[in-house]
């Protein structure tokens, strides 16, 4: 039987790892890529069609074990990240209209915000450590992150891919 300390810790970095779940899932709607659209259309399907393919290479990746604290997790954790930097550093260069300038750029920062959270919980992860303070308030800045992607009218961006699994409820 482990010792209470140890099945805290185990119990701590679980708690991290599923916040982590859900900043990835987040971090993954800041999908981008393309040439800049001049209209809110434009902008939307290139926005969405991207987003579309990085929920397709999350949800491709190994599915997480229940307790998401493996090193093979944290490889692919860690890999769903590279993922969504790229995702967001392509979306960055796309060009919205000027209605959705400010939106857009709200929605980025706290993509970038989130990106930033993500990073940390797996440096946590990494050395072994639980993971809960980088994460604290993560759910709720996703929820946040997807609504924002929702009224902006990015549905595919403000769907949740995790590793494994791809939840097309938001769709």
């Amino acid at each position: 039987m482990a010792a209470p300390a140890d099945a805290a810790a185990r119990c701590w970095r679980g708690a991290g790892m599923a916040m982590l779940l859900g900043l990835v899932a987040v971090a993954a709607v800041g999908c981008g890529g393309g040439t800049p659209r001049s209209t809110v259309a434009g902008f939307n399907a290139t926005a969405n069609g991207v987003c579309d393919n990085a929920n397709d290479e999350i949800a491709a990746l190994p599915a997480l074990s229940g307790a998401g604290t493996s090193t093979r997790d944290v490889r692919t954790l860690v890999r769903a990240l590279s993922i969504v930097s790229s995702e967001i550093e392509q979306l960055r260069v796309l060009a919205p209209p000027r209605v959705e300038r400010a939106p857009v750029r709200a929605w980025l920062a706290l993509l970038g915000s989130e990106q930033a959270r993500s990073l940390r919980v797996v440096d946590e992860l990494r050395a072994g450590r639980p993971a809960v303070a980088a994460a604290t308030g993560g759910a709720t800045s996703a929820d946040r992150a997807r609504r924002r992607a929702a009224a902006l009218g990015l549905g595919q961006c403000a769907e949740r891919a995790m590793p494994g699994q791809r939840d097309v409820a938001a769709r």
